[in-house]
């Protein structure tokens, strides 16, 4: 078994049908607990999702009714129907118990959305030391290693033929070595908040691996190998130095999540359009003005997250113009 863990946070979508949308009121539950709260108490891991160590984000979107009831429930972004379906029972459980949105004394129908990661942290059939990995090399299958002091990626890991799900985080490590293509049984690899400045594009070798979290790194650019990547559904690459993406992304034909926020990119990164899977899109806290009309041709996009960019309130007007059917967070 492993400890569990949620993350949720309630995002205001829009109103329906309400004129102005100041001085709005959002919807409570009647019940006084904070939705956070009560959406963590009330989730479920799926056991047949921690057997096959599935992980990650849920995007719900749904409408509180003038009479203060739940409506039209939408799963935006997921990796896993179990884990969508999890998330969906614990929100179903709020039913009619909402205090409705109101601007002034008059009820609306308000839209909500919310995230919720599904975390298979360190627990007993974790590893989260090389030396008790090492006694038993055969069965290691999640190997979690923080705050260590590694300046090069560990060697020793290479021995563990069986390593499915792999993160490493908080240390010195610059580099993505050739020899990663050794675990050719990984389905996550997690590498955030290290000092990472290069990948190998070897990394393309591993056509196992589904999620890919680079995250919070010192990265300029990405290598060409990761193109290649059409086993890839989630890609986190936020909080890096990146300005641009590499040519050919369209063969990242499976690409469902993709995290570029906190970058440096000053200009729509174009190559984003010909990944035809993406539902989820996140790109705030860059420096972008303009969004192009062609981002319209991305019709399987379901969650757009543009909040810290310099759009124009024209910019922002014409982006809900061409996206009716896309949240998107300003």
């Amino acid at each position: 078994m492993y400890r569990l863990s949620f993350t949720t946070l309630l995002l205001f979508a829009g109103l329906f049908n309400s004129g102005a949308q100041t001085d709005t009121i959002l919807p409570t539950l009647k019940n006084g607990m904070d939705f956070r709260a009560f959406i963590n108490s009330q989730l479920v891991y799926p056991e047949i999702a921690q057997e096959n160590g599935i992980q990650g984000k849920v995007i719900i979107s749904f409408q509180v009714t003038r009479e203060g009831c739940l409506d039209s429930v939408k799963v935006l972004a997921s990796p896993d129907l179990s884990l969508s379906r999890a998330t969906i029972k614990a929100l179903e459980k709020t039913d009619c118990g909402w205090n409705p949105g109101r601007i002034g004394d008059r009820p609306v129908m308000v839209g909500l959305s919310f995230p919720v990661t599904f975390n298979l942290g360190p627990g007993p059939d974790t590893y989260t030391s090389l030396e008790k990995a090492e006694k038993d090399p055969q069965h290691v299958r999640y190997l979690v290693l923080i705050g260590k002091d590694y300046e090069r990626f560990p060697s020793e890991i290479f021995q563990f033929k069986r390593l499915s799900n792999l993160e490493i985080d908080s240390t010195k490590i610059t580099a993505v070595p050739d020899s990663i293509t050794e675990l050719n049984n990984l389905s996550v690899l997690i590498l955030q908040s290290d000092s990472i400045r290069t990948v190998t594009s070897e990394i393309r070798i591993l056509s196992k691996l589904f999620n890919l979290d680079l995250s919070d790194n010192l990265l300029e650019e990405l290598p060409d190998g990761i193109v290649q990547m059409n086993h890839l559904e989630f890609l986190d690459l936020s909080k890096n130095q990146l300005s641009a993406l590499p040519e050919g992304m369209k063969g990242m034909t499976r690409l469902r999540e993709l995290d570029l926020s906190n970058n440096r990119f000053e200009k729509f990164p174009m190559e984003v359009l010909s990944l035809k899977k993406l539902d989820n899109l996140i790109l705030d806290n860059n420096n972008i003005p303009v969004i192009p009309e062609e981002i319209s041709s991305m019709h399987k996009l379901h969650y757009l997250v543009l909040t810290g960019n310099p759009l124009s309130g024209d910019e922002i007007k014409k982006l809900k113009a061409l996206l009716p059917n896309v949240k998107i967070k300003f």
